[in-house]
Formats: C-alpha cells, sequence, structure tokens
C-alpha cells in the first residue's frame, strides 16, 4: 500500500499451510484480522487498484480455494465477497495482471490470465503437451 502505516501479519494455524491474517492501519498499534484460513496475499497495485485494496487466496472448508479481493482491507463486515476465481491452486498479482492455476484432470493444470482486472481469460500455449507448471517471470514491461 501506499500508506506506510497499513502492514500485515500472518498468524499460523493448526491447520497447515494456512495462516490468519491481520491488518494495522496504525503501523502496528492495532490489529484487525482481515481474514482466516489464508494461503497467500496480495496488496493492491499502486495506480491500478485503490488504496486499500487487497488480494486473498483463502481455503474454503470443503478444501478449495478461491480468491477475494477487498476495496477496504477485509474491514467491511457487510460486503458480500464473490470469489474472483474458484477453486485455484496458486494465484500473483503482478503489476497490471493477475494469473491463478487451476488444477484440469489428472495432474493437468491451467492458466489464466487477467489484464487491467478485467476477466480472467484461459492462457493458451503451443505445446501439445500437458501443462504441469507455471512460473510468470515478469509482468513489468505490461506483457505476458
Amino acid at each position: 500500500p501506499t500508506n506506510p502505516n497499513v502492514i500485515a501479519a500472518m498468524a499460523e494455524t493448526s491447520t497447515q499451510d494456512v495462516v490468519d491474517l491481520y491488518i494495522s492501519e496504525d503501523y502496528g498499534i492495532t490489529w484487525f484480522k482481515a481474514s482466516s484460513s489464508v494461503t497467500n496475499f496480495f496488496w493492491g497495485i499502486t495506480g491500478i487498484d485503490s488504496a486499500l485494496s487487497l488480494f486473498i487466496q483463502k481455503r474454503e472448508a470443503d478444501g478449495t480455494e478461491n480468491i477475494y479481493m477487498s476495496t477496504d482491507l477485509f474491514k467491511s463486515t457487510s460486503q458480500t465477497l464473490a470469489p474472483l476465481a474458484r477453486d485455484v491452486d496458486d494465484f500473483l498479482v503482478a503489476e497490471n495482471y493477475m494469473f491463478y492455476a487451476k488444477g484440469l484432470s489428472g495432474t493437468d493444470l491451467a492458466l489464466y490470465v487477467s489484464k487491467d482486472r478485467g476477466p480472467f481469460k484461459r492462457a493458451i500455449f503451443p505445446l501439445g503437451k500437458p501443462e504441469k507448471n507455471y512460473h510468470v517471470v515478469d509482468a513489468s514491461e505490461h506483457a505476458v
């Protein structure tokens, strides 16, 4: 975030690979729990997202993981959030792009991309082989 007083802390839970995500807006004097069961999170990008935007990847009770975005650091309990994407394996926010990988049949993966916070579209690679892993190297040139 652009405000240096806004910081995040993660607290381990009894569930493997998930944390409770806490946010402070006064450099750690007071804290609130933004979300539980978080597996990944990203701050919004300056110039693209609002100053208090936060993206989380959250493990649901059924074991699947969904992506959520809030423009108020998940402070508003009245705000009903619909997932940006459901049943994802991994998630990344990089510049004006968002990426997520989703498992298909067996061990195959699909990569989905959103540009300028638009709808996610599946990336198509001309390899003709099953896709097993993805690594986004750079998105700073506004092209992937």
